[in-house]
């Protein structure tokens, strides 16, 4: 993914698992704690105040979730700092948040979840894009889906970081959306010179060999031919492979479209064109 540094918590089974990866050349990271439902670190960014960022990945065992908000209720208290808290909680705060029927234990589970958010002085981002988070099966009878997936922050991140948008991103592979915090203009400048990076995906396109064969020149130092060779790639990047890329966008947005009207309403030809097009952008 282009990221040298990497701290993880393996999962246990096939439950759990979380990755934190990052660039040392543009951030500092320290781990303040960790355990199986999340990873929590202080942020250092250029010349910008520290913030604590948490990596969640909830147990859907209401007793192990139990765990989870006494740590998160023990950080708040020992951290001033901007918080930003992210990722899958399994949990939902409202009914209108899940595909299907309301039940009392439904409810209590939402109240739950509003309680344990109050008591730790979170606030809930919101989001743009898809209703839901997390689908699984197809209507009418097997469909179920909840935004578990969120990000939340306390007062001092709001303030610091009024600009900060969260973004439901496309599911192609997984049961669940990505999700996507960004801080914003005002908030931490995370710009810097982008060295040459070789792109493993250019070995996939058909015009790359020939590329490489015409353009590599032999007859000059060896320093040179690689810069040259650099310029060059980049300017088929840009050019050939970029068009490509575009039309990855293209379809994604479109994918976006159709499991936004999904969300918001059953249609078997929404799920069959949403097929289609995962099948495109897997092609393209």
């Amino acid at each position: 993914m282009g990221f040298p540094n990497v701290m993880r918590v393996e999962a246990e089974g096939r439950s759990g698992g979380i990755w934190l990866c990052w660039d040392a050349n543009i951030v500092r990271v320290e781990l303040v704690s960790a355990c199986f439902q999340h990873v929590m670190v202080k942020i250092q960014c250029a010349s910008a105040s520290p913030w604590l960022l948490t990596a969640v990945y909830a147990s859907p065992r209401q007793e192990s979730q139990r765990f989870l908000w006494q740590a998160i209720h023990r950080i708040g208290e020992e951290h001033d700092y901007p918080w930003l808290l992210t990722g899958d909680f399994n949990a939902i705060r409202s009914p209108l948040e899940q595909a299907g029927r309301t039940s009392t234990a439904i409810l209590r589970r939402c109240k739950r979840f509003n309680e344990k958010m109050d008591q730790a002085e979170l606030i809930d981002l919101g989001y743009s894009g898809p209703r839901f988070t997390w689908t699984r099966g197809e209507p009418p009878n097997d469909y179920k889906a909840s935004r578990l997936d969120r990000s939340l922050c306390n007062t001092a991140w709001n303030v610091t970081f009024p600009n900060t948008s969260v973004h439901h991103l496309p599911r192609l592979h997984s049961d669940h959306h990505p999700i996507l915090t960004e801080i914003g203009k005002q908030g931490v400048n995370l710009s810097s010179p982008r060295p040459f990076r070789f792109e493993g995906a250019w070995l996939t396109h058909d015009s790359y060999g020939n590329f490489l064969q015409d353009k590599w020149d032999s007859q000059v130092p060896l320093q040179e031919a690689l810069r040259k060779m650099a310029e060059d790639l980049a300017e088929w990047n840009k050019n050939t492979f970029g068009n490509v890329l575009q039309k990855k966008r293209r379809l994604l947005r479109r994918i976006n479209g159709i499991q936004t009207r999904i969300a918001n309403g059953f249609s078997p030809g929404l799920f069959k064109l949403q097929a289609n097009l995962r099948e495109s952008w897997m092609k393209s």
